[in-house]
This record gives structure tokens, C-alpha cells and sequence, in this order.
């Protein structure tokens, strides 16, 4: 059938054709975003207008033109209301500040900020809803469809304005409670049962609001084996972290250099893919190279190899709860 509409032009040779077919860049004047309105309805209306008039018995042509009224498809777009009637335009930038990447690892705000103007256009309440009185406008905004669905109806709270000042390697070695108090709320974007993990469910952004918290699976071997004076102060982890850990005048027993994560760590750890068992294992069995991270007591690792660890829970390992 569509082969046989490409050869609609030859309708016109009929001697009892009532309209000619529709000139050929009509998808281009009548298109909803970059076209013309008046010169859609001109065409629409003075070439096309009998296909759908009113007088089935004496104007409208439809019947006996069919495939000539079916060239003028394109006039369906007067149907719809102008586009940005209610909500406005998107940024011509909203295709790269609402990718995968920028919402995970980078600044998913320009994203939240720029899409809040379409935020009627998915609204659960119907009252509230505009999609049906600005439809192209909607679709303008199909890059904020990745945004809306990692942000759900039932949010995790946002985190207090210190979970830096309490949640950094500092105040953890001092006191970790407050930091602890915390997070707790946001256990859930590290659980390893999925039934129960928020993270996948509607809360990534939320959860990586939540990345300080890390730091108390990095720190967990405690104030054992500290070098320094031995209180456990800021002092003696700065010191620590200056100069090296591992030196022979620093610490007694050699820990171990952790590598960067390997590449692939993001691909293989990705969230999408720890969804499955399969996935999972997959990447528990690559994190468990920076295991000493979160070990406990001398095995712990993370002080002596603190932006190392940090890469491999920021590029993966902290989906499956490393």
C-alpha cells in the first residue's frame, strides 16, 4: 500500500480527479515544530479542504479522491494547538545535560532545573496534567524521560545540609556516629536484596545525594594500626595521607598499593546490569580486587589507598553494596 501512495501523483491524470495531490514538501510546511501554520492551513484548506468537508452528499470529495486526500495526511497537525502554548520550550542543551552520564556521575541540576517546566506533563494528578493541552511541547522534553523515571512519588528525604562536614574521613575517625545517624535513612540504595534495594526502584539521584555516606564502609577498619601518636586525631590521618602511607617511618606493617579499577568496571557494574544475579555476580567478583577497602582492622586498606578506593565505589562497586 505505501508503495502504491508513492505513486499518488498519477491521480491527477484521471478526468474526474476533484483535487490534485498534495505538494510534496507538505510534511515539511506542516510540521508541528518547524513548519508554517498559515501556510499549512492555506494549502490545507484551498487544495485539500474538500477531503474533509462537512457536505458528505455534495462537497466532500473523500470517497471518489482517496488516495489523492491521503497525500494531504500531513494537514493532521492543525488538529493540535501550537506547540508551547502552555508549557515553555525546552534549552536547545537538554539532549547533554539530561544524559545516563550527566545524571549518575555528573550535575544532574541543569537536568531537574530545565525539565521542571514540563513537570505538568507528567503529573499523576489529571487536573494538574497538561500533556493533552500542549502535546508537542511535551514531546519536546523526551530527554527529561530518563530524569522522571529514576525520581519517584515516595523519595528518599534529602540529606541533611552537613553530610559532608559529618560524613567526611575526618569526623568519621573522630566520631562516626553522627554520620551513621545519617545514612541510615539511605541504607536502602545499598541493599544487597533488590526486593528491598531503593536505588533501582525510583531513587538514583537521590541515592547519589547520598555519596558521602561511603566513606563509613571505607573507614571501617577503625583507629586499628593508626601511625602517629596513636589517638586517632586528624593530625596523624593528614599526616598519614601527605606523606604516603606505607613509608617505613610511618606505619610498621606494608599495606598493599590498590590499582585504579580496571575500564570495564562501569560497563560491567553498571546499574542496569546488576539487576540480574548473573549481572551481579559479575561485579562482586571484579570488586573484590578492592575488597581491603571495606575490611575490617589491619586488612582495611582504604587510608593508605583512599582515591583508589574511592574510584572503585564511585565507578561501579557501589551498586551491589561494596
Amino acid at each position: 500500500f505505501l508503495t502504491c501512495l508513492d505513486y499518488a501523483p498519477c491521480q491527477n491524470l484521471r478526468s474526474n480527479a476533484r483535487i490534485k495531490t498534495a505538494p510534496t514538501d507538505l510534511d515539511e510546511i506542516c510540521n508541528p515544530f518547524t513548519g508554517n501554520r498559515d501556510s499549512c492551513e492555506e494549502v490545507c484548506q484551498d487544495e485539500g479542504g474538500c477531503c474533509w468537508d462537512e457536505n458528505l452528499l455534495g462537497g466532500n470529495c473523500l470517497v471518489n479522491n482517496f488516495v489523492s486526500c491521503l497525500t494531504y495526511a500531513p494537514c493532521g497537525s492543525l488538529l493540535l494547538d501550537n506547540a508551547n502554548g502552555v508549557v515553555d520550550g525546552p534549552p536547545e542543551n537538554l539532549d547533554e545535560i539530561c544524559t545516563l552520564r550527566e545524571l549518575l556521575i555528573g550535575d544532574s541540576q541543569p537536568c531537574e532545573d530545565a525539565c521542571a517546566t514540563a513537570s505538568c506533563c507528567v503529573d499523576p494528578e489529571m487536573s494538574e496534567n497538561c500533556f493533552l493541552a500542549d502535546p508537542l511541547a511535551c514531546v519536546e522534553y523526551d530527554n527529561c524521560a530518563l530524569l522522571w523515571l529514576m525520581q519517584r512519588s515516595d523519595p528518599l528525604p534529602k540529606p541533611p545540609s552537613n553530610l559532608g562536614s559529618v560524613c567526611n574521613l575526618f569526623s568519621i575517625r573522630d566520631d562516626p556516629e553522627p554520620c551513621e545517624q545519617a545514612c541510615e535513612v539511605a541504607s536502602c540504595c545499598v541493599d544487597r536484596d533488590f526486593q528491598d534495594n531503593c536505588l533501582i526502584g525510583g531513587n538514583a539521584l537521590r541515592c547519589k545525594e547520598y555519596a558521602p555516606c561511603a566513606l563509613l564502609a571505607l573507614v571501617g577498619g577503625g583507629n586499628d594500626g593508626d601511625a602517629g601518636d596513636g589517638d586517632g586525631d586528624g593530625e596523624d590521618i593528614a599526616e598519614d595521607i601527605g606523606q604516603g602511607a606505607g613509608v617505613a617511618d610511618t606505619v610498621e606493617v606494608a599495606v598493599p598499593l590498590l590499582q585504579d579499577p580496571p575500564e570495564m568496571l562501569d560497563e560491567i557494574c553498571n546499574w542496569r546490569n546488576v539487576r540480574s544475579d548473573e549481572g551481579k555476580q559479575e561485579c562482586l567478583d571484579l570488586c573484590q580486587e578492592a575488597s581491603c577497602c571495606t575490611a575490617g582492622g589491619d586488612d582495611n586498606c582504604a587510608r593508605e589507598n583512599m582515591r583508589a578506593c574511592l574510584n572503585w565505589v564511585r565507578k561501579g562497586c557501589m551498586w551491589v553494596g561494596f
